[in-house]
């Protein structure tokens, strides 16, 4: 994939010009109840202005070369399963499964490939960002830190540009090139 195409999918998610490009049927893309994420302010823009600062402050190391890994496994917990669907006779777990495309006795395959390298980048950043500001609050142990990822101690960019972050990351998750595109 071009990278200039990667930064479209990390902002748009699975939008129809997504889709068509991947070759990704567009009716999938409303089986999945996260098929886009838009940023702090539910824009698309807050997140191309977000790229476009971490793209500039080289804060997403080999940018390009993790564009190119959509839709590929990697390792870690990375897996793909085939699996025999059995559908209980609950009504909501009927409707579930109506929902997803599931038949009872059909064959379904699960995949999980993660966002490869570029979630990780993301990640790594918003780790080091939150570490120095614990830091400054007073040096938090690690296992302190942790606790506190969800406490309201950030400052608004902060917590904007980790929303806006995490959102890049799902979008990416969301695009998934068919078979024949890879």
């Amino acid at each position: 994939m071009h990278p200039k195409l990667g930064k479209i999918v990390a902002t748009e998610g699975a939008s129809k010009t997504i889709c068509e490009i991947l070759g990704i049927p567009r009716e999938w893309r409303h089986r999945c109840e996260d098929s886009f994420h838009l940023g702090h302010d539910d824009t698309q823009e807050a997140l191309e202005r977000r790229v476009d600062h971490l793209l500039k402050n080289d804060l997403l190391p080999s940018f390009n070369n993790k564009m190119t890994q959509l839709g590929s496994y990697g390792g870690g917990n990375h897996f793909g399963e085939c699996e025999v669907v059995s559908v209980s006779d609950d009504p909501a777990m009927k409707e579930i499964a109506e929902v997803f495309g599931l038949r009872d006795g059909h064959v379904a395959f699960l995949s999980h490939c993660g966002s490869r390298g570029f979630g990780h980048n993301l990640a790594m950043n918003q780790f080091k960002t939150l570490q120095n500001h614990f830091t400054k609050l007073g040096a938090y142990p690690i296992q302190e830190m942790i606790k506190n990822l969800s406490t309201p101690h950030w400052e608004r960019d902060e917590a904007n540009n980790y929303i806006d972050d995490m959102a890049l990351g799902a979008n990416f998750l969301d695009c998934e090139p068919s078979a024949d595109q890879r």
